[in-house]
């Protein structure tokens, strides 16, 4: 790594996609100098020869906590290269299960041999906190961004210090993991499933969560509801839902202190007998809409009983049906059926 003020230093790292690294943040970026000028990697070093190839840096991300405050349970980033070296060296995945006691292992290059040559360290993991990761892995300087991996090979922490007891490193705990991937730009979607309604004017929305691309809101009013199906850990620390509309249209990506989130529909009773009338219908276990019920005995034209009406947020009416012999049979949109008189 090269900062302004000229001088070169050395790390750690490991591949975790075709064109990123993942190692600590103070690797490259100092709180005195801000980010480093130049980074190269080089995969196979062995002394002032790399038998595998070399990148250089093309964009390098951190939390912007690491920036202002070099808190050490922030010390990680990526780099991206401006060439695909993953697909030489071959790439490592992330996990955020850990086990106290499990055998663990580092690789990196320390300082006191050289820094040109790759060593490996065995030991134990001793202590576990939602950030830290501490372990018995003998390390030097040097070796700080080197992956932290379990028995199966997948990236437990990222080495960033040593103390007098134990070593440590940030833990990739499932919001880190998160965080990385967004930066890798793949974003993680958790399936959220809950309906909300905004409630601010001048809301934001957005096309991608690079916030490149606004959408247009101007059909968007204050009370409207929509469902957000999924939700995103954002690296900035907000979240974000992706919002769809009653007929199953994607509006966008909002974040979520735009909106509040809107209360189960309650049961009606009805208790009426309807006919389903669409050929193509979906029958849900629930109203979020999260599961589908089985459809081997739902058929178009057959009499059903609608026991209870419910109102969704969605604006829909859903009917909670029955068969001829009192069984449950799902939830189905009103507007798929005929109530007999």
């Amino acid at each position: 790594m090269t900062y302004s003020d000229g001088k070169i230093y050395s790390g750690s790292g490991t591949m975790i996609g075709e064109d990123t690294v993942l190692t600590a943040a103070h690797n490259v970026y100092s709180s005195k100098l801000g980010w480093a000028t130049e980074v190269t990697v080089y995969a196979g070093k062995k002394g002032p020869k790399y038998t595998i190839g070399k990148a250089k840096s093309k964009k390098m991300l951190t939390f912007k906590k690491w920036k202002d405050t070099s808190d050490q349970d922030y010390d990680l980033a990526i780099i991206k290269l401006d060439s695909k070296l993953g697909k030489k060296t071959g790439t490592l995945g992330l996990t955020s299960k850990v086990s106290k006691n499990e055998e663990i292992e580092t690789s990196g290059f320390p300082g006191d041999k050289s820094g040109e040559v790759q060593y490996k360290s065995i030991g134990n993991l001793k202590k576990i906190t939602d950030n830290i990761l501490y372990y018995q892995l003998d390390t030097f300087f040097g070796q700080s961004g080197s992956s932290v991996r379990n028995k199966q090979n997948k990236i437990i922490a990222v080495h960033s210090f040593g103390a007098s007891d134990y070593n440590g490193g940030v833990r990739l705990n499932a919001l880190k993991i998160d965080y990385i991937k967004h930066w890798m730009g793949t974003p993680i979607a958790h399936h959220f499933g809950k309906f909300v309604q905004i409630d601010k004017k001048d809301i934001k929305l957005w096309s991608n969560l690079e916030f490149s691309m606004s959408k247009d809101t101007k059909r968007i009013k204050i009370g409207d509801a929509y469902q957000a199906k999924y939700v995103y850990n954002h690296p900035n620390g907000q979240k974000y839902y992706s919002l769809y509309n009653s007929e199953n249209k994607w509006i966008g990506y909002i974040n979520s202190r735009s909106v509040t989130f809107l209360k189960v529909p309650n049961a009606h009773k009805y208790n009426k007998n309807i006919v389903i009338n669409k050929g193509k219908i979906v029958v849900w276990k629930n109203l979020d809409f999260s599961k589908k019920a089985d459809m081997k005995n739902i058929k178009v034209g057959k009499e059903y009983t609608a026991k209870y009406e419910y109102y969704h947020p969605n604006g829909q009416k859903y009917y909670s049906l029955y068969d001829n012999k009192d069984k449950w049979m799902g939830y189905i949109n009103t507007r798929s059926v005929t109530v007999k008189k």
